[in-house]
């Protein structure tokens, strides 16, 4: 009887065990058979200027230090290391250049390899591989459309002010829509680029995208600055407003589409040492960022598309002013920075802020500048859990090459 019970005892023992063992097995092989939507969509947002001091200071400045801007939801972190090939300091061309096509460049070179000032290699972007793919390619900017970043995507030139040359690659790339200012620039190029191109400067005839490809421009140079606009302007000229239309057009797109958008005006009020117009055009390029995530999820296309929101680099070393008292004598209850205190000039020009270039008493009205230092970048949506660590901005090309598994 008690051998009986023992083979019993061993009989179900391993009944029960290879009932778990197969139900686990199939629950895996099931997990693993669900399907995984493949990336149709990319969209690169990019904050010129954009290191991060400048998204502390916008979030104490403008929402309170307790509180969060829509970048601080994004899960997924990485570090993003930004010098050049010449430097350790990048300019907006190098650094375009190497998240546009992964490899990085000498300052000022848009695309290629230079050699004495001389074109050895032209290098093929991301938004030239995707077009190729049949994908709508789009870029959305608050400078003028032939400026250095939305340039590295297009155009293949030893030096970003060769605007002539850099027109001329506009009219033969594979654009479908781009959006900024610069009426000036256009302007001499109109006939040529109207051969291929809408070229709208209302921006309700932007939705003429859906037979036409566009070129629009909306200020005879950049944007104006966010905190400079008047509310009808700010209306049809702002990033938020312009990104949301070129998100409309892109997604009508069954192939998908790649897009890039860029907050270029952090950087030109931080090179004019204005530090509360940058921390402006930063909530700016935030609340575009929230749109254009609410936009995804509302019309389910978040499943399917990959968000990554980064900077080309730091400009004017910018830091949080300290040390501060942290007491109810400099906060209001909210957390924001009590109206009395921005008064007593904690910092120059501006109580929160300072930049790297300073002088003892911030009076210096010189030029500030680009550094060296790591920025971030945020990542959201289908891929997105991978980007973890510290990668060279070469990687950003390769990261949205093979999302696109092309």
């Amino acid at each position: 009887m008690r051998v009986l019970r023992q083979q019993c005892f061993v009989f179900f023992s391993v009944a029960i065990f290879l009932f778990f063992h197969l139900s686990c097995a199939g629950l895996s092989k099931s997990q693993s058979n669900q399907k995984v939507e493949p990336v149709k969509n990319v969209i690169l947002f990019i904050g010129d200027g954009m290191g991060p001091s400048v998204v502390s200071a916008a979030r104490v400045e403008h929402l309170g230090k307790n509180k969060k801007l829509s970048l601080d939801s994004f899960k997924n972190l990485a570090k993003i290391k930004t010098y050049s090939e010449d430097s350790p300091v990048t300019d907006s061309a190098a650094s375009a250049t190497a998240m546009a096509t992964g490899y990085k460049t000498k300052n000022k070179a848009l695309s290629v390899s230079v050699i004495n000032k001389k074109v050895i290699k032209k290098y093929e972007t991301i938004l030239e591989i995707a077009a190729k793919k049949n994908k709508y390619v789009g870029l959305v900017t608050t400078s003028h459309i032939l400026h250095a970043t939305p340039a590295a995507f297009f155009s293949h030139v030893p030096h970003r002010d060769m605007y002539n040359e850099i027109a001329l690659d506009l009219y033969k790339s594979p654009v479908d829509l781009i959006l900024g200012g610069g009426k000036k620039f256009v302007d001499p190029y109109k006939n040529k680029l109207e051969e291929k191109f809408k070229l709208v400067e209302n921006s309700k005839n932007i939705n003429l995208c859906q037979k036409n490809r566009i070129v629009g421009v909306f200020s005879e140079e950049h944007l104006p600055f966010n905190d400079q606009m008047d509310l009808k302007t700010k209306k049809k000229i702002s990033l938020k407003n312009l990104t949301a239309k070129a998100l409309k057009c892109a997604a009508n797109k069954k192939e998908g589409f790649f897009l890039m958008v860029e907050g270029a005006r952090i950087d030109h009020a931080l090179h004019l040492r204005k530090h509360k117009t940058a921390l402006s055009e930063m909530i700016a390029f935030d609340q575009t960022v929230k749109m254009t995530m609410v936009y995804l999820k509302k019309n389910n296309l978040l499943k399917n598309t990959l968000v990554l929101v980064t900077a080309d680099h730091d400009t004017g070393g910018l830091a949080v002013n300290g040390p501060i008292s942290d007491s109810s004598s400099f906060f209001d209850k909210k957390g924001h920075i009590k109206k009395t205190q921005k008064k007593k000039g904690l910092g120059p020009l501006f109580p929160i802020l300072k930049l790297s270039s300073d002088p003892l008493h911030g009076s210096n009205p010189v030029d500030s500048t680009h550094t060296g230092v790591d920025v971030t970048l945020y990542a959201e949506g289908q891929g997105s859990e991978k980007i973890k660590g510290t990668f060279e901005n070469t990687q950003i090309f390769q990261i949205i090459k093979k999302a696109f598994n092309f």
